[in-house]
């Protein structure tokens, strides 16, 4: 095992924390001494055997890794604060995520090509919110490479191409878009990679009719209703009901499309959503601006 490895400190305090005995999460999985042996860093334990001994103390793989993470992390969520900062619209905050992305990136480590990536994920995301700020075209051009090469497409695949589809020529969005939802993508089958899926495609939903590109929002369109985004994703099926609001906007009635606008507004107003509100209500008052 390798030398301060935290996986196994990481079992002991989750153990512990759900009121289990060493006995009982060994159960038939493996010894009370082997048991010991991992959680002290003195020993690995397979893969199989990894995966019983969370199910025997009813921790979830996803729950384990955000806490592992966190752990080598040293602490930073970078994927929180990348959210945090895009959403209260704070470009200060994401250029200082893209310093320290690049400190990482020149230290001496073999992989590189993850921090690569969520940088220009990140970059992208800046310029959203600056006009004044480009993604280079090399970086463009990584992000291209990475999701046309990859086959099985993931979270990292999917959240890169919602954050990114605005560095992307329309073309090369709409494939990698029809890319990311195509049912052979086994991925799809996991509720979480299911949500992010869905918000990549609202995400990149307001790029097609902001850029007037009526076949593409409305293949995407018919796409989320035949997917049946569920009631208990709430913010999602708001914000689609919104993006369709929006398409009716710039090709249909106008004055009802911004009524429907106007009240998915409220509603995450009411909610106490009032990062989205606000970014809402600053787009809803430019097409109400463009009328006059």
């Amino acid at each position: 095992m390798p030398k301060n490895s935290p996986l196994g400190k990481i079992y002991h305090d989750f153990r512990i924390a759900k009121g289990f005995t060493q006995k009982e999460a060994a159960s038939n999985t493996l010894s009370i001494t082997q048991l010991s042996n991992f959680e002290l860093n003195k020993s690995m334990v397979t893969t199989d055997i990894f995966l019983a001994l969370l199910d025997n103390i009813f921790v979830s793989l996803s729950e384990f890794q955000y806490v592992y993470h966190l752990t080598v992390r040293e602490n930073k969520d970078y994927l929180s604060t990348k959210q945090e900062a895009f959403l209260s619209q704070n470009p200060v905050q994401l250029k200082n995520l893209i310093d320290q992305y690049n400190k990482k990136i020149s230290e001496n480590i073999p992989n590189k090509k993850n921090l690569l990536l969520e940088k220009i994920s990140v970059e992208a995301l800046l310029s959203l919110i600056d006009e004044d700020y480009d993604v280079s075209k090399n970086d463009i051009q990584f992000i291209k490479n990475h999701l046309s090469n990859t086959k099985e497409w993931g979270e990292l695949e999917i959240r890169l191409l919602g954050h990114s589809g605005k560095a992307l020529d329309l073309g090369t969005l709409s494939q990698l878009t029809y890319k990311m939802i195509d049912p052979k993508q086994r991925g799809l089958n996991n509720p979480s990679v299911c949500k992010m899926t869905y918000k990549a495609s609202l995400n990149i939903l307001d790029l097609f009719i902001s850029q007037k590109q009526e076949n593409l929002a409305l293949g995407l369109i018919t796409h989320l209703e035949n997917s049946g985004i569920s009631e208990y994703d709430l913010y999602e099926k708001i914000r689609f009901i919104y993006q369709k609001a929006h398409f009716e906007f710039a090709f249909g009635d106008k004055t009802a499309a911004l009524e429907k606008m106007q009240q998915c507004q409220k509603i995450f107003e009411f909610s106490e959503a009032f990062d989205t509100a606000k970014i809402l209500m600053v787009e809803i008052k430019a097409l109400k601006n463009s009328l006059e």
